[in-house]
């Protein structure tokens, strides 16, 4: 990730940010608003240091983002990313919410 990759980044952030602090749109929503696609999501785990279709990725992310969204908004976040990097919701497991405009197939 070059330093405009990283730039452009930090102000995707900022504007997820601004959006939840504001209240009117679900993260999910917020996600979609504000142009994450599958590529800046597995963009972002590179930040993280994880990419987002492997195990341990919603923990670190979560753990980063905390500070920035508070514990639920970090959650939220972060699974919004996952969901739109691998395309599905299918990795939250049986009898957790299947959301967002992300389509429910398996990868």
């Amino acid at each position: 990730m070059d330093i405009i990759d990283k730039i452009e980044m930090e102000e995707m952030l900022r504007e997820v940010k601004e959006f939840y602090e504001d209240g009117e749109y679900n993260m999910e929503q917020i996600v979609e608003l504000t142009g994450w696609t599958e590529k800046s999501a597995k963009n972002f785990g590179k930040t993280v240091g994880i990419s987002p279709e492997k195990k341990g990725f919603f923990d670190k992310c979560h753990a980063r983002m905390t500070g920035k969204f508070g514990d639920d908004g970090a959650a939220k976040f972060c699974a919004s990313v996952k969901d739109k990097a691998t395309g599905t919701t299918f990795w939250r497991g049986k009898g957790k919410k299947k959301i967002g405009p992300v389509s429910d197939k398996k990868k």
